[in-house]
Order: structure tokens, then sequence, then C-alpha cells
């Protein structure tokens, strides 16, 4: 073969070879494009489009943890809490003193009967503040005292109103009055067409019928027997028929510790007890002997517990035979040891303890040194009110440590003398609360009536606040009393 030919055909051969490299290339470059549209195609996704409804309608959902099994609840069993809150009572009233024993049984006994949480909410009210007294009546609506009655079951009181009403209760206090068939005031009523109405006013038996509790002075025995007291210049028996007045004034204790109580002897002196006894009305400061003479009269109002006390100590000439352990007759307090250890005891069972005393000078503004003492230590001694009677005119009214000293009301009906007198009317608001308001009256012409024109009351307010020592207390328009500190 020529040279020239065998060159053009090397040459030839390489560009044949060029080109089937180049379209090797071409191919291999071919695949990785085809292989890299299938995969962009194989991406793309075919769901049909939703229409954009807005981000605040996106909810990302949490995964789920897995389901938890609640732990059982704890049940306390009723008895169980009923311990341990009467534990928790009696650790705070362990700390406590003059009280009456609070015991595991006491709590009990109210928890089944006057409350289903009493305990509870005793319990919770001492993990809140101190022990007091006034937690009862505030949670409860009875004082300790009327509880702790009701658990012992004692019928020693007489019940008005065992627990907190809607109206506080009302304890009301008239003077001097006198039954006597032969005195002048029963020879007036004698002789009125409407018998008592005609003697004490409407108005003022109305108020005196509204209270809860009513207490006069019985000045006169009740009796058909007996004869007067040699020596004394005024005797005074009424005859036993005579207890419907006072029953319809509405009278429900009488003080029988005075000077009159004895004027015809001992068989009047037991038939007076008998009499009032079965009329149903109670009596203080006298008894067949020394212990009933002492025994206070208790009364439940309101849920308070009230004790009355009463003694004398009125005769200059001392007549009226003093009550000993086996004989009848009156409490003294001359000596006052056994009336104060009386106010001491009655303190120790009760809320509010009332002494009711005889003392003092016949129609006299001018108190003795012995009343003003007496009083006083009446009052440290648990009295929360001291009333007096005996001088047959008003007398001043003043404040000890907070407590009231009303010396005498004057006479509620006992003779013909023109002379201003007073109803006191005590409200309870609590056990701790009291409140005092006088009810102006006049005593004229043998009859009493309650003043309500504006000038006599002003008139005899402010004669009681004249004649009060030191003018140390106020009395508003309405007659309510307070202290001047």
């Amino acid at each position: 073969m020529p040279k020239k030919v065998k060159k053009r055909l090397r040459v030839f051969n390489r560009k044949k070879l060029i080109l089937s490299g180049i379209a090797g290339v071409s191919l291999i470059l071919i695949l990785i494009l085809g292989l890299m549209l299938v995969n962009m195609i194989s991406g793309i996704d075919h769901t049909p489009e939703e229409p954009d409804i807005g981000l605040d309608t996106i909810t990302i959902q949490a995964t789920p943890e897995p389901e938890q099994t609640p732990e059982p609840t704890q049940t306390i069993d009723p008895e169980t809490k009923l311990n341990d809150d009467i534990s928790g009572i009696l650790r705070y009233i362990s700390l406590s003193s003059d009280v009456p024993p609070i015991t595991d049984d006491f709590i009990r006994y109210h928890n089944e009967n006057t409350d289903p949480h009493f305990a509870e909410k005793l319990k919770n009210k001492l993990d809140e503040e101190a022990f007091d007294k006034g937690i009862f009546y505030e949670l409860f609506g009875s004082s300790l005292f009327v509880l702790y009655d009701q658990y012992e079951q004692t019928d020693e009181s007489h019940i008005i109103s065992a627990s907190k009403l809607q109206e506080p209760g009302v304890l009301a206090f008239a003077g001097d009055i006198n039954l006597a068939d032969t005195w002048v005031t029963m020879q007036y009523l004698s002789k009125q067409t409407n018998g008592l109405n005609d003697c004490i006013s409407q108005p003022l038996t109305e108020r005196l019928r509204a209270a809860d509790i009513l207490l006069i002075n019985n000045e006169f025995a009740f009796s058909d027997r007996g004869a007067p007291m040699k020596g004394k210049s005024y005797t005074f028996r009424a005859k036993t028929e005579n207890v419907k007045y006072l029953l319809e004034m509405g009278v429900d204790i009488v003080g029988l510790a005075n000077n009159h109580v004895f004027d015809y002897g001992e068989d009047a002196f037991y038939d007076t007890l008998d009499t009032l006894e079965k009329a149903g009305i109670a009596y203080v400061g006298a008894g067949r002997n020394i212990s009933e003479a002492m025994d206070p009269q208790y009364y439940i109002i309101s849920g308070v517990k009230v004790a009355y006390v009463a003694a004398s100590r009125a005769e200059k000439n001392i007549m009226t035979p003093e009550a000993k352990e086996n004989k009848p007759g009156v409490l003294r307090t001359y000596d006052s040891a056994l009336f104060l250890e009386k106010v001491r005891n009655a303190k120790s069972n009760a809320d509010i303890v009332i002494a009711y005393v005889h003392w003092g000078t016949e129609y006299s503004y001018v108190l003795e040194k012995n009343q003003t003492k007496l009083a006083r230590d009446l009052i440290d001694n648990g009295a929360d009110l001291v009333i007096g009677a005996h001088p047959h005119i008003l007398q001043g009214i003043e404040y000890y440590n907070g407590k009231p000293v009303v010396y005498s009301l004057g006479n509620l009906w006992f003779n013909e003398k023109t002379l201003d007198t007073a109803l006191l009317e005590v409200t309870i608001n609590s056990p701790d609360d009291i409140i005092l308001t006088i009810r102006p009256c006049l005593q004229k012409d043998k009859k009493t009536s309650l003043l309500t024109d504006e000038s006599d009351r002003k008139r005899v307010f402010e004669l009681l606040m004249s004649i009060s020592p030191d003018r140390k207390v106020l009395i508003d328009d309405n007659g309510a009393v307070s202290a001047i500190e």
C-alpha cells in the first residue's frame, strides 16, 4: 500500500477514534441528565392543592405522652378526723383556765347533737386565734356555759332561749312594790274600775311584760298568817291571791333580801316562798335556810347564761333574821364574805352575774360609803351588773372597771308620794356586751306612769346624771347609758 494511502488511513482512524470518544462522553452526559430528570420528577407532590386557610387555624399536635394510671384518692376516716380535731382542741384548751372542763366527751356530744362539724369548726378557729370563751358563742350561737349545761343535761336554769336569736335578749328591772292589803297602794286599787291598769299605766305595763326576764323588789310578805313584828313602824302583808298582780305585770323573779319580807314572822315567810313557787315566780336573797338564801337563779336567754344573786344591808336597826343552816331568813351582807363567795361561785357558772342589793338611805340621793365599797367589791369578785333597791328614790349610776352600778331605781309602785322613778332595760348583745337603757317613770297620786313627754324624760335623765358619782355617766335622748372616760 502506498505511504500516502497509509498516512490518510491513520488520520481517518484517529478521527474515528476521537469521534467515538466524544459520542461515548455524550452518551454518559445524557444518561446523567436523564437520571437527574427522573429524580426531579419523582420529588414532585401530586396531592391536590388545598386552599390557604391562614396561620391562625394551624394546630400543632404534640406527640401524646403515654397514659399514666392516676393514684387512688386518699379518704380520711371520719372517726380519725374527729379524733385528730379533738386532740388539737384539747391541746389548745389545756393552755387556758377559768373555763368549764372541756373534755373529749363534751366535744363528741356536741358534734352529735349540736353541729356535725362542731369539732372541725372549733379546731379551725383555734388554729387561727387564741382560745377565748367567746369563740363558742361566735361559732354556735350559745355560750360555753350554755353548751356545758346541755352536755350535763342540767335543769338548774330557767331556759328562755338556748341559742342566739335575731333579737337580743332583754332583762328588765323595776323598783320597790307593795301589795299589802292595808297599805295605801292596794286600798287605792280596790276602788278602781280597771284594777291594776288604773295603778300602773298601760304603756308601762306593756314594757314590763315585753321584757324576757323582769325582776322587782317584793317588799312585803304573802300570807294570811302571822303577827306584825314587834318594834317595827311599818309592816306589810298581802293576801296570797295578790300574787296575780305580779303575774299580770309579767314578773319572772323577785328580790326577797329586804327589810319587810319577814314582817309577819316565820309562818308568813314560808307562805311567801310557797306562794311564789306555786305562781312560777323565782326568788333570790332569802330562803328556808342559808343554802337556799344564797342560791343563785340561773336563766338562759338568747344563748347566754345569766345568774341573779341578792343580799341585804339596809337596816340600821337590824331586825330581819339572817338565814342559818337550819333557820329561814335573808342573806345579809353587812359582812360581805358570804355574798362575795356566792358571786364568785355564780361567775364560775354563768356569763353574766347580776348582784341585786338592798342598801342605802331612804329618800336620799347621797350614797353611803358602804354602798360604793360593796359595789366595787362585788365587781372585783365577778359581778357584771350591780343594781340597788330600798331608798325609794332614784340614786346615781357609775361604771367601775367597765361594769355598771345602778344604785337605786326608786319605786315601781309603793306609796302615795310623788317621785321620779325608772324602769331599767338591759339588752344582751353577747356574753360580753350589755347595753343599759333608762325608761323614766313618775309615781304620783298612787299611780306610776311611763313618761313620754320629751321635757319630762330629759328632766329625769339630767337628774340621774347630776347625782351620779363624779357625774361620769351620759344618758342620751333615748335613755342609753354610757360611761364618760
